[in-house]
């Protein structure tokens, strides 16, 4: 997780096995820290080659400011020996099981 100049905040994540998709598509993002039930579409920024899923995102509103907080909070140095670093988690739901989901 990276914030860059202009307020965007950029999050790299491993890609879960036989996971693919193409150039344009977006993900669902969910994190329930800042609100259970709000679901955001963010565009995929890696190339579908690469090894690694990554989203750029503008912080605009308060769900996105919201997510940079709980971010920023996480990323913090561990203490104690407890990273406080989110998890992602890819779900394949019964709704839509034709699109996979990442839920921080």
């Amino acid at each position: 997780v990276a914030v860059y100049p202009g307020n965007v905040l950029a999050i790299n994540m491993s890609k879960p096995q036989g996971f693919s998709y193409k150039s344009g598509q977006y993900m669902l993002v969910n994190c329930a820290a800042v609100s259970p039930l709000e679901w955001h579409p963010f565009s995929i920024t890696s190339a579908p080659n690469d090894d690694y899923l990554s989203v750029h995102i503008k912080i605009l509103g308060d769900w996105t400011r919201g997510l940079k907080t709980k971010f920023s909070q996480a990323c913090q140095p561990a203490i104690n020996g407890q990273s406080g670093l989110l998890r992602a988690e890819c779900l394949k739901g019964d709704n839509s099981p034709r699109y996979q989901t990442v839920t921080f």
